[in-house]
C-alpha cells in the first residue's frame, strides 16, 4: 500500500514504522464534574479525532516543511489526510497543541530524530 500523509494536500514525509496513531478526544459539557460523593457527571457533546505522528528521522528541511504547516500566524488549522490502519484514507481538519514537536536528537549528519507532532480536530 502506497503511503501517502499531506498537511493541507502538501506531502509530508514517511512516519515511522507504527508512527501514525489516531485516537478520540471526548468532549464534555462545561457543567460536567465530580460531584460531592466524588463520582463524575456530565454529558458527552462531542468525539474529536485525534492523530499523532512520529518520524524517526528527518531533514532539517523536511522538519521546517512540518513545522511550516504548524506554526502559521492567521491560520491555526490544517487539513491532515493519511491512511489508518486498515488501508481506509480519512482527512479531518485541526489544530496542533502548541505546535507539539519534539526533537529528541540533533545528530552530526545533518538529521533530526524523533520528532512528534499531535494534531486534534477542530
Amino acid at each position: 500500500m502506497a503511503y501517502d500523509l499531506t498537511f493541507d494536500g502538501v506531502k509530508m514525509p514517511v512516519p515511522a514504522r507504527e508512527g501514525i496513531k489516531p485516537g478520540d478526544q471526548i468532549i464534555w459539557a462545561s457543567n460536567s464534574g465530580r460531584v460531592a460523593n466524588a463520582e463524575f457527571v456530565g454529558d458527552v457533546i462531542a468525539v474529536k479525532k485525534t492523530l499523532e505522528i512520529t518520524w524517526n528521522r528527518l531533514t532539517y528541511a523536511q522538519f521546517d516543511n512540518i513545522r511550516s504547516h504548524l506554526t502559521r500566524l492567521g491560520h491555526p488549522f490544517i487539513t491532515v489526510n493519511y491512511t489508518d490502519s486498515d488501508g481506509i484514507r480519512k482527512s479531518f481538519t485541526g489544530y496542533t497543541e502548541g505546535a507539539s514537536s519534539t526533537i529528541v536528537t540533533y545528530t552530526t549528519d545533518g538529521q533530526i530524530e524523533g520528532v512528534v507532532v499531535n494534531i486534534v480536530e477542530k
